[in-house]
């Protein structure tokens, strides 16, 4: 089944930076992820920022154009709020993209000095792959970094 993929503004602002949030059919990716790990929304994370070089670089590695800043290869969708360093560590996901459809797997959350193997991302392996349809999902994107 074909998720519907949206990025919308986020309440969390921090030094000045204003947000953006992911959402999964209308729903924010944080709760989404809550309801089917059992968590209860203890997420001091955020997700795009509005700082145009960050924001861009996320964007384009999200779309499979760039490369991904952790060295497992996944993309950052969730980070450190008061440095953005994905050094504090980053929610991260592996983007791919299958014909017509992006496809999201393999969630977990990692470091850039300690990458997790495939498969090894614990309470978060468990999560179910999310399904896109890519056109809709590049403007989405496209759409979000400016």
């Amino acid at each position: 089944m074909l998720s519907e993929f949206s990025v919308v503004s986020d309440i969390r602002r921090r030094g000045g930076i204003h947000f953006k949030d992911w959402q999964v059919d209308g729903v924010s990716l944080r709760t989404w992820i809550d309801n089917r790990t059992g968590r209860t929304n203890v997420w001091d994370i955020v997700g795009l920022p509005d700082y145009e070089p960050l924001a861009q670089r996320m964007v384009e590695v999200l779309r499979r154009r760039s490369s991904a800043e952790l060295p497992s290869g996944r993309a950052v969708l969730y980070r450190c709020p008061e440095c953005l360093d994905i050094g504090c560590g980053a929610f991260a996901v592996r983007v791919t993209r299958r014909g017509d459809e992006i496809v999201w797997s393999d969630f977990t959350w990692e470091t850039d000095c300690e990458p997790v193997p495939p498969g090894g991302g614990g309470e978060f392996a468990l999560l179910p792959e999310i399904h896109f349809t890519a056109a809709q999902y590049d403007a989405e994107l496209r759409k979000s970094a400016h």
